[in-house]
This record gives C-alpha cells, sequence and structure tokens, in this order.
C-alpha cells in the first residue's frame, strides 16, 4: 500500500503542472468568448 501511495503522489506531482495548463488555456477561451482581449 505504501508504494501505490508513493506512486499516485508522484502521478499527482506529474499531472499537477499541467491540469493548472489546462484550466488557464479554458479560462483563456471564456475571455476570448466574452470578447476580453487582453494580452492573450
Amino acid at each position: 500500500m505504501i508504494f501505490w501511495t508513493i506512486v499516485g503522489i508522484g502521478i499527482g506531482f506529474f499531472f499537477n503542472p499541467q491540469i493548472e495548463d489546462g484550466l488557464h488555456k479554458v479560462s483563456r477561451m471564456i475571455k476570448d468568448k466574452r470578447g476580453g482581449h487582453d494580452r492573450y
């Protein structure tokens, strides 16, 4: 069980930046749809 906990934490650290980048892209798309083109 300890091994799988370490693996889960490793996967979380690996995917966390990608998830944050995805959220930023979605927020930019929403701003573009509203018509707010501010430096993106």
